[in-house]
Formats: C-alpha cells, sequence, structure tokens
C-alpha cells in the first residue's frame, strides 16, 4: 500500500487502522521487533506531516503485547519501557495514545511470563501503580481479577524464600478491595488455586489446606467460587510432599471430600488418577514405627483398589503402579510381606499392559533374583516379556524389530518407553 501510493494512487493511502492491522498480525506471530519496527515507522511518518498514520494506543498495546508473548530475554523490560512512553507521550498533550488497564496488564504480563529474576516483585510494582492511579480519578486505568490473578501466579511461580506469602498477601488485598465495593476485583477459583500452588510449592501444607477451607465455607455460603479438581489436587501433593506425620491419612481424609462433594453434584471435583496416586506417594513415604508403616501400606493398597473398581475416577497409569511399587518398597517387611505385596502390583500392571522397564527395574531392587523369574515365566530380560504386559506402554522396540511374540530381529536401542494414556490404547492395538 505505501509503494502504491507513494506512485500517486491515493486509492490506497495507508492509514492508522492499516497499520494497526499489520501491528496485530506480528504480534500474534511474536515477533515483537519487526512489530516495534512498524510502530517506529509510524511514528516516523506522523511527525514528517502524515497526519493519516498517527500511533493511538491501540498501536501500542499490540507491541506490548508482542514483547509479552515473545518470551525473549529482555522483553518485560522492553515493555514496559513502551508503557513509560506512553505515558510521557500522554501528560505531553497526546490524547491518543493514553494508557489503559489492557496495556498495563501486559505489561504485568509481560513480567510473569519473563522467568527473570524479581519478575513477580516488577509485576506486583506496575499493579500497585495502575491501583494509585485509578485511585487518583484515572478510570481508564482499572485494575481488574485478571490483573491481580497474573501477579499471584508470578509469585507461585517464583523460587525465591517468602514468594508463597506473597501471593497469599495479594488475594487478601483482593478480598479487602471487594469487600469495600470494588467488585471487579473479587477472587475468582483462578486467584485461590494459584495461591494454593504456591503454598504447595513452599512445602507448606497447612496454609494450602487453608485456602482451601476458605474455599470450601465460601462455597456452601452460596459464593460463586467453585472448588475443582485442581484446588484438591494441589493440596494433596502439598501433603504428600510434605512427609509430615500423619500426612497419608491426611491425604486420605482430604479424597473423601472430594468424592463427597463429586457425589454431592459438584461435577468440577471429580477424583482422577493423580488424586489417588497422590494419596498413595504419602502412603510410600510415610515413616515412623513399624505399626505406622505397616498402617500406611494397608491404606496405598486400599487407595488403590478403590481406583480400579471406580472407573469413573480413572484408570491406574504406570506412575501409579511406580509409586505403589515405591509402597512395598518403603513400608513392607522384607521377606513373604515385600514379595506377596510385589506379586500383587505386578499381576494388576500386567493385566492392564504396563509393565515398562522402570517398572521391572523397581521390581528387581525390591525382590530376590529368583521371585522375580518366578513372575516373569524365566526372563531377566524385559525385551523379552510377553508383549501384552506392556501393550499400553510406548516402547521403542516397537521400531526395531519387535514381532510382538517376544523377539526382535532389527537392531538399534530397545529401551523402555514412557505411558501414554488408556485414551491412546485403542490406537495402538490398531
Amino acid at each position: 500500500m505505501t509503494e502504491q501510493h507513494s506512485k500517486g494512487n491515493e486509492d490506497v493511502r495507508p492509514d492508522t487502522i492499516s497499520f494497526n492491522s499489520v501491528l496485530n498480525a506480528w504480534s500474534k506471530s511474536g515477533n515483537a521487533s519487526r512489530a516495534e519496527e512498524i510502530l517506529r515507522h509510524m511514528d516516523q511518518l506522523w511527525r514528517d506531516g502524515n497526519s493519516d498514520v498517527k500511533p493511538n494506543v491501540r498501536s501500542y498495546n499490540s507491541v506490548i503485547d508482542a514483547w509479552a508473548k515473545s518470551g525473549m530475554r529482555g522483553a518485560a523490560e522492553r515493555a514496559e519501557e513502551l508503557l513509560a512512553s506512553m505515558e510521557k507521550l500522554y501528560l505531553a498533550g497526546n490524547e491518543d495514545v493514553r494508557p489503559t488497564d489492557i496495556s498495563f496488564n501486559a505489561v504485568i504480563n509481560a513480567w510473569a511470563k519473563s522467568g527473570e529474576r524479581g519478575a513477580a516483585q516488577r509485576a506486583e510494582e506496575i499493579l500497585k501503580r495502575m491501583d494509585d492511579l485509578y485511585k487518583s480519578g484515572n478510570d481508564k486505568i482499572k485494575p481488574n481479577v485478571r490483573s491481580f490473578n497474573v501477579v499471584i501466579d508470578a509469585w507461585a511461580k517464583c523460587t525465591e524464600k517468602g514468594a508463597a506469602s506473597r501471593a497469599g498477601r495479594i488475594l487478601d488485598w483482593m478480598e479487602i478491595l471487594y469487600l469495600a465495593g470494588n467488585k471487579d476485583v473479587k477472587p475468582d477459583t483462578i486467584s485461590f488455586n494459584a495461591v494454593i500452588d504456591a503454598y504447595a510449592k513452599s512445602s507448606d501444607p497447612h496454609k494450602a489446606e487453608g485456602i482451601l477451607i476458605r474455599m470450601e465455607v465460601m462455597q456452601r455460603t452460596g459464593d460463586k467460587v467453585r472448588l475443582n479438581t485442581r484446588s484438591f489436587n494441589s493440596v494433596l501433593n502439598a501433603w504428600a510432599r510434605s512427609r509430615h506425620t500423619g500426612a497419608a491419612e491426611r491425604c486420605k481424609s482430604i479424597l473423601e471430600r472430594m468424592k463427597a462433594l463429586y457425589e454431592g453434584g459438584n461435577l468440577e471435583c471429580r477424583p482422577d488418577v493423580f488424586s489417588y496416586t497422590t494419596v498413595m506417594s504419602a502412603c510410600a513415604y510415610t515413616f515412623g514405627t513399624r505399626e505406622e508403616q505397616s498402617q500406611a501400606l494397608g491404606l496405598a493398597f486400599r487407595v488403590f483398589d478403590e481406583l480400579r473398581e471406580c472407573e469413573q475416577y480413572g484408570s491406574p497409569d504406570a506412575v501409579t503402579y511406580s509409586t505403589l511399587l515405591k509402597a512395598c518398597r518403603h513400608l513392607a517387611q522384607p521377606g513373604d510381606e515385600q514379595m506377596r505385596s510385589v506379586e500383587y502390583v505386578f499381576n494388576f500392571c500386567c493385566a492392564d499392559g504396563l509393565l515398562g522397564e522402570k517398572i521391572t527395574k523397581q521390581m528387581q531392587e525390591i525382590i530376590p533374583l529368583d521371585f522375580y523369574r518366578s513372575l516373569t515365566r524365566g526372563e531377566i530380560n524385559p525385551q523379552n516379556l510377553p508383549f501384552d504386559w506392556s501393550r499400553n506402554v510406548i516402547n521403542v522396540r516397537r521400531n526395531s524389530g519387535w514381532n510382538g511374540n517376544g523377539n526382535g530381529n532389527g537392531g538399534g536401542n530397545r529401551g523402555g518407553g514412557n505411558y501414554n494414556g488408556r485414551k491412546d490404547r485403542k490406537k495402538w492395538n490398531r
């Protein structure tokens, strides 16, 4: 268009709308450098007297968003510099580039996605600036629930000391503003789940469960905040990783609350294979007396049996079996109890077609070799085991001459692979 217009064709005169469409396309492609080049070209044309190509707030927002999506080092810094340029131009009298909440949210998002040191702090500082500007009378820059949620998520992903507490304080700030009458910052499920994740990652299961309980109370009193599977799974994971005394029983109690809500009609709280496997993991790492370990082992197998029997909650996967074998190794008494426990896991694992090399290696580390061979029909090499036992494990032996009868006639690496999930079994069998 620019070339045609320079040759005298007035019917194709580029304008701000034309340039903004191109900026939006480059923004979506993630090419921030190219988007900013076009913005600078627009600005130069305007300064040279072309009033039809004046950059506006949409022009700047597209480029800021491009930097936020680019993932490049220094992208967040560049996005913030563009925001500062907008503010400077606006204060100088250019109403067309007056920053909006979209501008600020894009910069917050850029910092949150950057992963750079201090990124969460910078995102929170911009949020506070938004709030100050709004309180001073600038109704174009009003923080909303998304603004706060992005900052909470930035703190949740931050590895700095005290990050979880900072996420919790942002949630408290949202609730204070909401109770003061700001309906646009009412915490939602995303807000609460992000704080739960933050406490889970900081190994603070008590605070993670405390947020979950707040959500449960709010839901019972008619609030629109809805608990979901992620809410519970994050708390389960927090307890399982904590190694605290009683963590396994605590996890089982949380799972029961989860089931009660689901069976009571809250379909968003349906337990899944991760929920059950996490309870087993809490059992596997139970420390204490012999009696406490024995109870934890029994609980792990009861949870496993329940998962197998309740198809609505999913089916055991390779991680489930690996976790249960860890429980056998850490909790079962060496000798007959340990061997029978492993045999129980082995039989169901084979029935589900999930006997991968990781599982067989775990078994060999737990039970005597002669007992292992009695289970595997005398075979030690997992590549020679019946194909049906590992039919649902993605395995490179399929590409190395494996004929499905336990014999391979091709070359190459025959290592084990990863479980691809039951949903892919029909495809695999075809």
